[in-house]
């Protein structure tokens, strides 16, 4: 039966003030914020992973309420607990009984992998959507607590009303486990956020943007930085492993330009002449599915990447797929004119944009928004 909620729950991956320091740039911030268009009369609970009290002042570092959605509201807790500090990434599991109840009759997602330790989920009798991010059994960082990772996802998988997969391997994780009517929603863009207008000056750049941490592939970056020494190799985002960050400051050609807040992507897309993903292809990887892709297209930037999981599968107009061997030869023999790479301007389909993916996830949990 159809239906359209008074209130929604949702789990995200880490927390609202994430987003709300970071913009809505991911997956789960995404979908929150086209829920919020989609529902404005109704009420959002967004159930952020209660943190340790010590570390409150770094997670609310940056969020500004300026940014708030309307009708999404965060219940957002600290615990008087230490952290689990030779294990950090414990808190993960830790941090699942801090929770509040699960409210047992309403439409609720779950983007968090580790909720299917709480109790309640078995209770569960309203709509229970997981959407499947990366997938956590195959994350190195989480191997100490992989059981309970396993034992997760099976309770998820066991209790959801419906499941949809960001890729072509996470849809295998959701099969694995039985899923036979899992859907494949892989990620998109807001076009309309981009513009295909360069503003680039100065050497042509090579740009990426993303967490820099170990799905970089180092070897091919500076191989490919080091065979074109008059391109300049431009990197924004989060340094997740300090060894991946120094590597990257050495090489001469190399910007570091820090973590971009999402609202300034759009402008400095505008800057680059190529976008790029150079991610290893046999480790570090976790099944997920790269929305920098998406977003450099509809900035109407020539994509490079390596094979990762989906660039075969949904080849996109634009978007070069090479092994790491040629990414260097690939940039010199791209023609400039006046010394830059021309624009391929690219109309995002309607089913790639985030408005369209939302409406498909509401549309398996048998919900239906109240706007158009």
């Amino acid at each position: 039966m159809h239906m359209s909620p008074t209130t929604f729950h949702a789990f995200p991956m880490h927390g609202h003030h994430k987003m709300l320091a970071e913009g809505y740039r991911t997956r789960d911030a995404h979908v929150l914020e086209w829920m919020s268009k989609l529902f404005p009369t109704s009420d959002i609970q967004v159930h952020s992973r209660p943190d340790p009290f010590p570390l409150r002042r770094l997670a609310m570092r940056g969020a500004s309420t300026d940014a708030q959605l309307p009708n999404v509201h965060d219940d957002y807790k600290t615990v008087l607990t230490v952290p689990p500090l030779r294990h950090p990434k414990r808190w993960w599991v830790n941090s699942i009984r801090h929770y509040g109840t699960v409210v047992k009759n309403e439409a609720t997602i779950v983007w968090n992998p580790m909720m299917g330790l709480r109790g309640e989920i078995k209770e569960h009798q309203g709509p229970l959507h997981v959407d499947l991010l990366d997938n956590w059994l195959e994350h190195e960082a989480f191997r100490t607590f992989r059981n309970e990772v396993a034992t997760s996802y099976a309770n998820l998988f066991r209790y959801a009303t419906s499941v949809t997969a960001n890729s072509e391997s996470t849809l295998r994780l959701a099969l694995d486990h039985g899923r036979d009517d899992a859907v494949l929603v892989p990620n998109g863009c807001d076009p309309d956020k981009f513009s295909s207008n360069s503003t680039a000056s100065g050497r042509p750049t090579v740009g990426y943007i993303g967490k820099i941490g170990r799905r970089l592939d180092v070897s091919l970056i500076r191989s490919t930085a080091e065979s074109n020494p008059n391109w300049k190799f431009a990197f924004a985002g989060p340094v997740l492993d300090r060894e991946v960050g120094i590597a990257l400051k050495r090489l001469q050609n190399i910007v570091m330009l820090g973590d971009v807040h999402y609202s300034n992507i759009p402008a400095l897309l505008q800057t680059f002449d190529v976008g790029w993903v150079p991610h290893g292809v046999s480790k570090g990887q976790v099944g997920g599915d790269a929305i920098k892709i998406y977003e450099y297209r509809a900035a109407g930037l020539p994509v490079i990447t390596t094979p990762i999981i989906g660039t075969r599968e949904r080849p996109m107009p634009g978007v070069t797929v090479a092994d790491a061997n040629a990414h260097g030869k690939l940039i010199r023999s791209l023609d400039l004119h006046n010394g830059r790479v021309p624009r391929m301007p690219y109309s995002t389909p309607p089913e790639l944009t985030w408005k369209a993916k939302t409406e498909k996830i509401l549309a398996l949990m048998e919900v239906h928004p109240s706007v158009s």
